[in-house]
């Protein structure tokens, strides 16, 4: 490490380590701990690592007292789009990142579930997970106290896009009429967000949107097609390619309709004994009845994103098994 190269800060710089839980699971958990044991503060490359449509992306990594990095490489995120160091804009910035990719997160923990109970699916069928995330509060002797977002890095040259914000599938050629992958105007939702908590998606005036999103997710009340003995015995078949497009579809289902997940980007992890697509930066796009925008982010679309992905999405052989129930059925090994 060089000082002309890193932005370096000592353990007495590091206020806190904050993982965001949401409201329900009292906001940010905070922690002074590094995450290796032998850290004695972080670093941060001055140059830009990557960018995408809102963030911007540097290295990070812990350093031991000798100035040795310790720990896993990992990348800092900032959001491009905040020009000053307003405290309450970075904040929302990194409340609505965390809430956007642990939503996601959840719904692949019920996708993965499902998953399992199909027949013709074995512990070598990739799995979705979405990064964890964190954030340090940093002091920095110029700009103040500073809230840098840091997730694991990704093996660049294994990195891919599945799907993308305005329709975009891989292998898919000549998208027609998809919406260009610029936000809307942002429509500013006072109180809806006052931690930028899943649950309060729903404070509004419209019964439909009273449900939280963690409610949502906890119960799937819908009547799912019953299988019969001939389909387990004859099992579904599909391509590795067809689970990162049948998790967007499976994710509005799961839902109730009221939002997607896409925009899915990453790395296909096949070194684990389960393989796992290990994704970051979400998009959903949520569907408000109220005339919300940019309700997760600037990037949420609402009902246009919606559309542009089924305008092109085909449902595959997977996207309908996982709308059926399969009793007693287990993933092979």
């Amino acid at each position: 490490m060089t000082e002309q190269d890193w932005w370096s800060y000592s353990r007495e710089d590091i206020i806190v380590r904050q993982v965001w839980g949401g409201r329900r699971r009292r906001g940010w958990s905070t922690t002074k701990k590094p995450i290796h044991p032998d850290a004695n503060g972080v670093a941060m490359r001055n140059q830009i690592f990557g960018e995408g449509a809102e963030r911007i992306v540097s290295k990070f990594r812990e350093f031991d007292v000798t100035g040795k990095f310790v720990g896993p490489w990992m990348v800092a995120k900032q959001n491009r789009f905040i020009y000053d160091e307003n405290d309450e804009d970075h904040a929302q910035f990194h409340r609505s990142f965390c809430s956007t990719q642990q939503t996601a997160e959840r719904i692949a923990l019920k996708f993965n579930e499902r998953l399992a109970t199909i027949p013709g699916v074995t512990s070598s069928t990739p799995r979705i997970k979405f990064l964890d995330c964190q954030v340090y509060l940093i002091y920095d002797v110029n700009l103040g106290v500073m809230g840098v977002l840091v997730e694991k890095m990704l093996d660049v040259s294994k990195y891919k896009k599945w799907n993308s914000n305005n329709g975009y599938v891989d292998g898919l050629t000549g998208v027609p009429d998809a919406v260009p992958d610029v936000p809307d105007e942002e429509t500013p939702i006072e109180g809806v967000f006052a931690s930028l908590d899943l649950g309060a998606i729903a404070e509004g005036d419209e019964e439909e949107e009273s449900e939280s999103d963690e409610e949502l997710l906890e119960e799937d009340t819908r009547d799912l097609t019953r299988t019969t003995a001939s389909d387990r015995r004859v099992g579904v078949k599909f391509t590795v390619a067809d689970i990162p497009q049948a998790f967007s579809c499976f994710a509005y289902s799961q839902s109730g309709r009221r939002y997607l997940v896409c925009d899915l980007q990453g790395v296909l992890d096949e070194s684990s004994e389960t393989p796992c697509f290990e994704l970051t930066d979400p998009v959903i796009h949520y569907r408000s009845v109220s005339g919300w925008k940019n309700v997760f982010g600037r990037t949420d679309r609402g009902q246009k994103g919606i559309d542009s992905f089924y305008k092109t999405h085909e449902c595959s052989d997977l996207c309908e098994a996982l709308e059926k129930t399969w009793l007693e059925t287990k993933a092979e090994s």
